[in-house]
């Protein structure tokens, strides 16, 4: 944001980042939650430090109109902070959910 200011010494993003980033897009809900260790482990080892998430995620997130779940991102994302990797969350409209396309009212 840029101008904002707060307890960054009046700094704004991104220079509040002490860190050149480096990453792409991660998307874990294409593959099973066993995986998603060895995932980071492998972006740690590849120096990976930043990575985008929930891109494709919208089905998952809302599988029916108003009803939320969010297990498995609050997992992915405890995960990619207790390795080390940053995430910066997309809004996950990539993918609407079957449930949206299939109601007559979507367009």
């Amino acid at each position: 944001m840029a101008g904002s200011t707060g307890t960054n010494g009046g700094r704004s993003w991104p220079h509040t980042l002490d860190l050149m980033v480096f990453g792409g897009d991660y998307n874990p809900e294409q593959w099973p939650a066993e995986v998603w260790a060895e995932d980071i482990a492998l972006m740690r080892q590849a120096k990976v430090n930043l990575v985008s998430v929930g891109i494709f995620s919208w089905a998952l997130l809302e599988p029916e109109e108003g009803r939320f779940d969010f297990g498995w991102l609050d997992q992915v994302m405890d995960s990619l902070h207790a390795g080390g990797v940053r995430a910066a969350l997309a809004t996950g409209t990539a993918a609407p959910p079957a449930w949206l396309v299939a109601t007559p009212d979507s367009t």
